[in-house]
């Protein structure tokens, strides 16, 4: 479907839920939060940066995947300092019958509504689209390690070598 699409509609969800949770007045909302939480999630961390970095990048992709995902979680980390300070308050001294936990579901709600849009407007699927070629396409890629040593052969490994005393039997009794 594209990687914009796949954006707008990742970000789309994860708004509706955070909206959703901020309303709820029972426990079935959360439910329903919950599920647009998932799908959101789902189309917005591990898909959509698996489709960008295997269509942008042509070497180390590994590499720049376990960046980004890192990134995530760091984000997701950094976070949670800042909305626990919004839910209570800045000093974090307001018990929690006197919480903003609805106002902390708001802020989030904009603030995926705003990355959402600057996602959508900015990612392209291909860097074709734009005139580009994928990054890392001319690097030469490195030798790998240990390549000059063949190893041992399967059949050197599988010999079993007993002492003519113990025999099969014995060693499957074992």
């Amino acid at each position: 479907i594209g990687l914009r699409r796949m954006a707008g509609f990742g970000f789309g969800f994860l708004v509706i839920s955070f909206t959703v949770n901020s309303f709820a007045a029972d426990y079935w909302m959360f439910y329903v939060g919950g599920v647009f939480l998932g799908a959101g999630l789902c189309w917005t961390t591990t898909s959509m940066v698996g489709y960008l970095v295997e269509n942008w990048f042509s070497n180390g992709k590994g590499t720049i995947m376990g960046i980004l995902l890192a990134a995530n979680g760091l984000g997701g980390f950094a976070s949670e300092f800042i909305v626990t300070k919004i839910i209570y308050g800045a000093d974090g001294s307001l018990p929690d019958e006197l919480s903003r936990w609805r106002l902390g579901y708001r802020v989030i709600a904009v603030i995926f509504a705003v990355v959402g849009i600057l996602a959508v407007l900015i990612i392209r699927s291909r860097p074709e689209d734009i005139g580009l070629q994928p990054l890392g396409r001319d690097m030469k890629k490195k030798a790998k390690r240990g390549a000059d040593w063949p190893g041992i052969e399967m059949s050197e490994q599988t010999k079993i070598n007993l002492p003519p005393r113990i025999r099969m039997s014995t060693l499957y009794a074992v």
